[in-house]
């Protein structure tokens, strides 16, 4: 297992304000996992990818994969998109919390999520369910998965919000990050004139929406 992970705690502060469609929009609007990965608990998450792949319904590499996870990490697990048996809730996110993790994405089913919630942690998933997992194991973390249609390599930058979760390439952060910045104050300023009352076609430039 890889026992690196993720960009240096300065360079994830800077993506606090980004917004996932914005970044979405600089990486050709490709990148952001399927709209059946939605927002359970948290405003807004931002962290390095700490990737994990389980067998549908089971939980035991989660478990184990915990004490590897570094600080500033958002676990993202496949789960095989299976919607009927939670791999995650209240006791793993206490787990995670206590580790420095900022919050988990699980292309699959959650649980507990009002307890989630008051501890403050970060969940996307596909679905919500009561039922509990199984503990067999048949898993792997530290490795390239797929989560919600997209690839996610250990490292990778994370950004959720309410529209959804968008990953950058860890060798595409840098290049993403200026894009988005000058994006946000472009869109900014198209804002404002339109507010102003300016509607017409040289205001608002199609081929950016």
């Amino acid at each position: 297992m890889a026992s690196q992970f993720g960009l240096p705690t300065g360079c994830l502060e800077k993506w606090q304000d980004v917004p996932a469609a914005t970044v979405s929009d600089c990486l050709d609007r490709w990148q952001v996992m399927d709209a059946a990965v939605q927002r359970r608990c948290g405003e807004r998450m931002v962290g390095t990818a700490f990737p994990i792949r389980v067998m549908p319904g089971d939980n035991l590499t989660v478990h184990k994969a915990l004490s590897s996870v570094p600080r500033g990490s958002v676990l993202v697990i496949d789960a095989g998109g299976y919607a009927n048996r939670a791999i995650w809730g209240e006791l793993l996110s206490a787990r995670a919390v206590v580790r420095g993790a900022v919050g988990a994405v699980v292309d699959g089913a959650v649980r507990d999520v009002s307890a989630v919630r008051e501890l403050g942690f970060g969940c996307w998933s596909r679905a919500v369910s009561a039922a509990g997992p199984h503990k067999s194991g048949g898993g792997v973390w530290g490795e390239a998965i797929s989560c919600g249609g997209v690839t996610v390599s250990p490292g990778d930058l994370v950004i959720a919000d309410e529209d959804g979760v968008v990953v950058v390439p860890a060798a595409k952060a840098d290049e993403t990050y200026r894009a988005a910045v000058d994006r946000m104050e472009a869109e900014a300023s198209r804002k404002s004139q339109i507010l102003a009352g300016e509607t017409g076609a040289s205001s608002y430039d199609v081929s950016e929406e």
